[in-house]
């Protein structure tokens, strides 16, 4: 990866951090910053951020008194309160400048896009993942601290959705912690997939998939590999299974799979 695109996905993670700090615990909080923060070397101004971003989250739940998301028809909810979009409704410049055109239209036009306003970003969408965890994290990506000035378009499938759910309510039959990871990554226009160097025909451009980073699944007090084993079983075994695709990226936290619906398994980036 080069150092461009190297940088990019760091300030990408930070990003995912600061937007994620509502859902997390202290511990979580403080395991996670240390990773990118001390790189950084931004800490103060990104605290301060995910603070008042936390504070605008935290506020919203309360006027709004959203429960977390527990089921396929509470996903289905959702969704039903968001602008709908067919490709064809898009605007060329926003087809052009994400790259949702030429070899990529294929992959998106038949796909289901929604335009994400205000709060909608705040809205739980799988469990207490909030919608806003899933959208394209670019430099169109508006984020006033207001929250007056926020819209985005989102492609996802729902059925990744689900099977985002499905693996939360496996974890806790297991006795696993269903919370014990945040989502990095979802839905990546074309352009943006690009900048940060993800595959060509990443699974994330058609809304089809997700990375997330593993914490403490077992809850022993550490987040190492044996937490990760967890849930890439059970991804392998029940919740994916032959029908998508599973990155395990050994030597790290993080986890992709998607709903391609075909079988797929790599370790490299």
């Amino acid at each position: 990866m080069s150092e461009i695109n190297r940088i990019s996905s760091l300030i990408s993670d930070c990003y995912s951090l600061v937007v994620n700090t509502a859902l997390l615990t202290t511990h979580r909080v403080t395991l996670l910053t240390n990773t990118v923060l001390n790189t950084m070397k931004l800490k103060p101004l990104i605290f301060l951020i995910a603070l008042f971003c936390s504070c605008s989250q935290w506020k919203y739940d309360k006027i709004s008194g959203q429960k977390p998301v527990e089921s396929k028809e509470e996903i289905d909810s959702v969704l039903s309160t968001l602008e709908k979009l067919r490709y064809s409704d898009l605007s060329d410049n926003y087809k052009e400048r994400t790259g949702n055109i030429g070899v990529f239209k294929k992959m998106v036009e038949d796909g289901t896009f929604y335009r994400i306003r205000e709060q909608d970003a705040s809205k739980f969408i799988v469990g207490s993942i909030r919608l806003g965890n899933l959208l394209t994290h670019d430099r169109y990506h508006k984020f006033d601290l207001n929250r007056k000035s926020y819209q985005q378009i989102w492609l996802i499938d729902k059925h990744l959705l689900y099977k985002l759910l499905e693996l939360k309510l496996e974890l806790g039959k297991k006795g696993f912690d269903p919370d014990g990871f945040t989502v990095r990554d979802g839905h990546r226009h074309p352009a943006h997939n690009k900048l940060i160097g993800g595959a060509s025909r990443s699974q994330h451009i058609a809304g089809k998939a997700v990375d997330i980073v593993i914490l403490d699944i077992n809850q022993d007090g550490k987040e190492n590999n044996s937490d990760k084993q967890i849930v890439l079983d059970l991804l392998d075994k029940k919740v994916i299974q032959e029908r998508g695709g599973i990155g395990r990226y050994p030597g790290t936290m993080v986890v992709h799979f998607d709903v391609r619906g075909k079988k797929a398994r790599w370790d490299s980036y």
